[in-house]
């Protein structure tokens, strides 16, 4: 894959990455939530974009498309706004926080393509 393309897709919100799937998963697991988890460790076990060639980043950097139901969608950004108000966070969280998830996963929620 040509790098123009891979980065248009990577900008789309049904394109996530690994890292922000397994650290929302982890957040579903840490809140109780497990059909969430479930369903975000289905999109783990598909294959992700095809990187160029030249790419340098390892399995941490992959980027996985999404096909989530809205109704999926709804829940996740419920969990990461009930994350956020009671403080919960991922183990690779603890010192950023939640910033950008609740815009990521909204972002997705609310797109048609």
């Amino acid at each position: 894959m040509r790098w123009a393309e891979y980065k248009q897709l990577c900008n789309r919100p049904d394109y996530q990455s690994r890292w922000m799937i397994e650290q929302t998963l982890e957040l579903a697991d840490n809140l109780g939530l497990e059909m969430i988890r479930e369903q975000l460790a289905r999109v783990l076990q598909t294959q992700p974009l095809e990187a160029p060639s030249d790419h340098k980043g390892g399995s941490t950097s992959e980027i996985f498309k999404l096909d989530l139901c809205r109704e999926t969608r709804r829940q996740i950004c419920e969990l990461v706004v009930l994350a956020k108000v009671k403080n919960i966070r991922s183990a690779l969280t603890l010192e950023r926080g939640l910033s950008g998830f609740e815009e990521a996963w909204m972002e997705y929620c609310d797109y048609s393509g």
